[in-house]
């Protein structure tokens, strides 16, 4: 299937170069051949450029923007479009009041054009997976989280930090000021801590890194 893509989507020059999430899906997706990467990557990075940099995804490709750009080496972006805060972006949302994510980027207009839409929609919510897993480091490479990945992705708009997660195994936590890391391991899960160049091996209990 992947190489039926690859043939007819990509060499046969039919996946649209003007659309973010076209190209954002075919790099999460590892679609993209090895002597296309370079070249797909400016183009999605032009393509961000273009929209001042804001996303310009719907529902399907919006869970998978900021991971592409991690992909193509590109985490600068995955933070710049998290913090953005002009319209289309999350953080538009939040300043001009919303409490849920909206169905629509520019759903606040509604009220003057009488359209229908929800102001408490999942899909463009599901950027909290990033934010979980970059930001705050909370991931894992195994089914049901027996082993956890904590590595936390340092930025400059955050000073301070504190996430917990509920596994099968219990509750995660991560915490961290900017010098020192508190993680939190639950029973019967082990963890490989990540942080200011550490890696440690570690198994469940409460522990400190500076």
């Amino acid at each position: 299937m992947k190489e039926a893509f690859v043939h007819g989507m990509i060499y046969g020059n039919k996946l649209p170069k003007d659309k973010m999430g076209a190209l954002s899906l075919a790099f999460a997706f590892d679609l993209v051949p090895e002597d296309k990467k370079e070249e797909y990557k400016d183009i999605l990075v032009a393509l961000i450029k273009k929209n001042d940099y804001c996303l310009d995804t719907g529902f399907l490709a919006t869970p998978f923007l900021l991971d592409s750009l991690d992909i193509i080496g590109r985490n600068d972006l995955s933070h710049q479009l998290l913090w953005q805060n002009k319209m289309p972006s999350w953080l538009y949302e939040v300043e001009h009041g919303a409490t849920c994510i909206w169905e629509a980027w520019n759903a606040d207009e509604a009220k003057y054009n009488s359209r229908t839409v929800s102001f408490d929609h999942y899909a463009f919510g599901i950027v909290d997976d990033w934010i979980m897993r970059r930001l705050c480091g909370i991931d894992t490479d195994t089914a049901g989280y027996d082993h956890l990945i904590i590595a936390p992705e340092k930025d400059k708009n955050i000073t301070w930090l504190s996430r917990t997660f509920d596994t099968v195994h219990g509750q995660v936590k991560v915490a961290y000021d900017g010098s020192t890391l508190t993680v939190d391991i639950p029973v019967n899960a082990t963890a490989t801590i990540r942080w200011n160049g550490l890696e440690r091996e570690i198994g469940s209990g409460k522990y400190s890194f500076s």
